[in-house]
């Protein structure tokens, strides 16, 4: 075998296996080959495989990827089902919001008509009555001035409305203030989901004021 034979051997034995020790006919040795770029002195024969190399670099990109995306896929996920839990909660608070501004305006409705009724010395007129024990509505002559708006009636069958009329000259006033002059009327209104049957708690909503004689 001629010398040039054998250093084609020892290439083709050590082609694509740069790093490894390998048994060199040449010399009788083991020696450990180092990886040299291509277009280096010496490297001819000792160039690592690019296409290996961008294979396995293209794995680890790969398998990166693909580990980011299921950590992303269960962030949204968990997102996701705490925004959906909350939809009906939110919507919910909407719908009770809007109950509540309804009844604030039927109370201030109703408050405004019953400033509006004529309470005069002279001449000696009483439109506005007064409520007996507090718990009724207000009466004057034993007519009833004010009724009690039950669920079904009016433009808004979902709501109960209320007047009741204290007397502040009585004893103990009107939240302190004692005066046969004035009258304190509190508007009450009732909401009441469904029907009256469903037995649902009725949200309540009452405005205070009081009313001087004229």
């Amino acid at each position: 075998m001629t010398k040039g034979t054998l250093r084609a051997a020892v290439a083709r034995s050590v082609r694509g296996r740069c790093g490894r020790e390998v048994h060199s006919v040449r010399w009788g040795r083991r020696a450990a080959l180092p990886c040299r770029r291509a277009g280096e002195a010496g490297g001819g024969h000792h160039v690592l495989d690019g296409q290996l190399a961008a294979g396995a670099a293209a794995r680890d990109e790969s398998g990166m990827t693909a580990v980011e995306l299921l950590i992303t896929a269960a962030v949204v996920t968990v997102a996701l089902v705490a925004v959906a839990s909350a939809v009906p909660t939110a919507i919910q608070a909407v719908h009770q919001g809007g109950q509540v501004s309804t009844a604030v305006f039927l109370a201030s409705a109703r408050l405004e008509q019953v400033r509006r009724a004529s309470w005069t010395a002279s001449p000696a007129r009483d439109a506005l009555g007064l409520s007996p024990a507090g718990s009724e509505p207000p009466l004057h002559a034993g007519e009833v001035t004010f009724p009690d708006e039950p669920e079904g009636s009016g433009d808004h069958p979902e709501y109960a409305r209320r007047v009741r009329i204290a007397d502040c000259g009585a004893a103990g006033g009107c939240g302190g203030v004692a005066s046969a002059d004035l009258r304190q009327v509190t508007v009450t209104v009732l909401h009441r989901p469904g029907s009256a049957a469903s037995g649902a708690a009725a949200p309540a909503v009452a405005l205070t004021t009081l009313v001087a004689r004229r």
